[in-house]
């Protein structure tokens, strides 16, 4: 071999179009599959128990009666509920002067001394007119017939329910939707909501929801 002359370069390696297009089309059902059962989690709702007609008597959450009370129970770790959170701070924000708002954090036996006190805590904290509320054990939860996060209760200035599930249309989001409307109207004097709404957010069964949720 001279010196001008070089080895020839290899012959490139094609791949015949027809697996270039099923590879493809593998791909788009990939994500396809992936955000439909992404959808299909956001929009599942939690598990609704029927609400106590009237306000719990052996509930240790302060009622004054000649004013309606709104409380909202949360998982502390879970990230669905930063929603709920959100739509209830702007709710506060326009009614908070014409009733008491409690938040309450579950905390379950054999957790931790910090466990409850996370991000969403903070967040519920710096609301003026909103009382966090530690529930030991879920007794205030079962006293008001509440297992998913999220999961809002409303007692008239009677102590009458007048509004009993969830203020988001789906896991995460914030926006218009009926169970805040809903809400808003029993607030207002502008009738009662007597079915219950659907809740999504975390099971209040889930010790702890940070493994699929996140912290």
């Amino acid at each position: 071999m001279t010196a001008t002359e070089s080895t020839p370069a290899p012959p490139s390696r094609r791949w015949p179009r027809s697996l270039i297009v099923v590879a493809i089309g593998v791909w788009f059902l990939g994500i396809a599959v992936g955000l439909s059962l992404i959808w299909r989690y956001e929009g599942t709702p939690g598990l609704t128990l029927v609400a106590p007609r009237d306000w719990p008597t052996a509930s240790t959450l302060v009622r004054h009666s000649g004013r309606p009370t709104v409380v909202m129970f949360v998982h502390p770790h879970c990230t669905c509920s930063r929603a709920s959170l959100t739509e209830l701070r702007e709710l506060l924000e326009q009614l908070g002067t014409r009733l008491d708002a409690y938040i309450v954090f579950l905390k379950p036996a054999g957790t931790d001394d910090e466990w409850e006190y996370t991000g969403l805590w903070q967040s519920a904290s710096a609301i003026p007119a909103l009382v966090s509320v530690v529930d030991r054990d879920g007794s205030e939860a079962a006293r008001f017939g509440v297992q998913t996060s999220g999961d809002v209760r409303m007692y008239d200035a009677d102590g009458a329910l007048a509004y009993s599930g969830g203020i988001t249309a789906a896991r995460g989001h914030v926006g218009d939707n009926a169970g805040l409307r809903g809400l808003v109207a029993a607030l207002e004097g502008r009738g009662k909501l007597d079915t219950r709404q659907p809740v999504f957010g975390c099971s209040f069964r889930d010790a702890d929801a940070r493994g699929r949720d996140g912290p």
